[in-house]
């Protein structure tokens, strides 16, 4: 997700599983919400998520708002702010995501959306490689299924049960696009 392809998208599908205390696992996917590219409160570098002109970019940020990319920039990078987070929301009926991709891909620049975005040659790369996930080919034929255990709790889910772990994604062979 770190390059300017996707972080042009204002929706990005998802799936999400969750085990509960009994061991059985729902399932959840659809489409989050990530802000709209053109809208610079939702689309900022990482030093301008508060209001301010940006001497090096030539524009004044007006400050983040709801459901927002950050990610750095080459003055970012050089400072150490090489994390890019996608604040994501699916709706009342689902969940909200944070994802923080360390080590982004690409720089961020300013109105990338109005760039060629699909042409991974125009994409200003870190030389790091991001953070990687591969997953299913296809979603089934039709519609997204859902799949919530009756022993799931529905309402004041506790996290810290042992059903959620950090997890490093292997690197080897990655590649533009990610």
């Amino acid at each position: 997700m770190s390059n300017p392809h996707d972080r042009s998208g204002a929706f990005h599908s998802y799936e999400i599983y969750a085990k509960d205390s009994s061991g059985n696992v729902s399932f959840w996917q659809g489409w989050e919400f990530v802000g709209y590219p053109e809208h610079r409160t939702q689309r900022m570098t990482r030093r301008n998520e508060q209001p301010g002109y940006d001497v090096f970019n030539g524009v004044t940020w007006p400050g983040r708002s709801q459901f927002i990319v950050s990610g750095p920039d080459l003055v970012d990078w050089k400072n150490f702010l090489r994390c890019e987070q996608w604040y994501k929301h699916a709706g009342l009926w689902s969940w909200d995501v944070s994802v923080t991709i360390c080590g982004a891909r690409t720089y961020y620049t300013v109105d990338e959306h109005l760039t060629d975005v699909a042409n991974p040659a125009t994409w200003h790369l870190t030389g790091d490689v991001g953070g990687a996930v591969s997953g299913p080919s296809a979603c089934p034929a039709g519609y997204l299924p859902q799949f919530v255990a009756d022993s799931f709790p529905k309402k004041g889910v506790y996290f810290e049960t042992g059903n959620t772990a950090e997890k490093d994604f292997p690197t080897d062979g990655v590649t533009v696009p990610n």
